[in-house]
């Protein structure tokens, strides 16, 4: 898959590496806005990687759209998403990230 940004407005546009095949943290880490990045695996061998502090942030966003991927994918697998996911969401296949 091409990796995609998930912003909270519900916007998705194509985010790819600057290398031009995988991402570094130090790249993403203004494109997610933070300092500490939370990974998901989802079943399909995509991932999302967002804030994982986003929830103790004044106003935090909820990304819905991003919620509701994970929550469908993981569904298939038993597995959940412990609560809402907030704020801007990397979603990418796992050899994108190295």
């Amino acid at each position: 898959m091409t990796p995609v940004l998930i912003k909270p407005d519900g916007t998705v546009e194509e985010l790819p590496p600057e290398n031009g095949t995988d991402f570094t943290f130090e790249e993403l880490y203004p494109t997610l806005e933070c300092t500490t990045i939370e990974i998901i695996y989802l079943f399909d061998g995509t991932m999302m990687l967002f804030d994982e502090e986003h929830s103790f942030k004044k106003d935090p966003a909820t990304n819905a759209k991003a919620t509701h991927i994970a929550l469908t994918a993981l569904k298939k697998t038993g597995r959940t998403v412990r609560n809402t996911i907030q704020g801007n969401v990397l979603h990418c296949d796992t050899e994108h990230i190295q």
